[in-house]
């Protein structure tokens, strides 16, 4: 099935980046929704050890509930340069969650939250 592996793509891909602990970048357009938070949990926990440097999850379907574990998850992160997280469904709460977690973030230099349903 075409979720299914999607899923495991995305699952390699979150698994790759704990071991080089640098990026996670989720490309597959389609996904279960259990899949997304399983990518999100893992994701969770890399951030809080701090040592992500770069997160694409553009396109990902993404809502408000996602934002607020980003969120606590960046707020434990100073290493995190670039976040990218277009093309969800965040709104205004969503994103607001995140802009309260990058304000004064020490290295966060790119971040794409275009596209979510803001205003």
């Amino acid at each position: 099935d075409r979720d299914s592996v999607s899923v495991t793509e995305a699952m390699r891909s979150v698994a790759k980046a704990i071991l080089r602990e640098t990026e996670i970048r989720v490309s597959s357009r389609s996904q279960s929704l259990q899949g997304t938070n399983m990518i999100l949990q893992k994701l969770a926990c890399v951030l809080v050890r701090g040592s992500l440097t770069q997160i694409d999850l553009s396109q990902r379907g993404l809502v408000v509930a996602d934002a607020r574990i980003i969120r606590l998850a960046l707020l434990h992160n100073p290493s995190l340069s670039v976040l990218k997280l277009g093309y969800n469904n965040l709104a205004d709460n969503g994103t607001s969650d995140i802009a309260q977690a990058i304000r004064g973030h020490p290295s966060l230099t790119t971040l794409d939250i275009g596209f979510n349903n803001v205003g």
